[in-house]
């Protein structure tokens, strides 16, 4: 999604799995993060968790980027993210 570490004055991190996405939110402290729900080891839905958890990272805004489109998978992704 993003081979740059800036792109119009914003920074940028990226992450190639579940487990070193929770290491660059706790280097990077991002407002936003883009999460990939089908991430490899632990998932997005998982990364999701981890962040509300986390009381340090309750302004950080999660942004859902998935293929997934069952109805099952949309309930799922709304009760998660509702208050990410």
């Amino acid at each position: 999604m993003c081979d740059c570490h800036q792109f119009e004055g914003y920074e940028a991190e990226f992450a190639i799995n579940g487990y070193s996405a929770i290491a660059v939110v706790e280097r990077f402290k991002p407002d936003v993060v883009l999460l990939d729900l089908g991430l490899p080891g632990l998932t997005g839905f998982d990364v999701c968790k981890w962040l509300k958890r986390h009381p340090q990272y309750q302004h950080t805004r999660v942004i859902a980027v998935t293929g997934y489109g069952s109805a099952d998978d949309r309930v799922l992704v709304a009760l998660l993210f509702a208050s990410a």
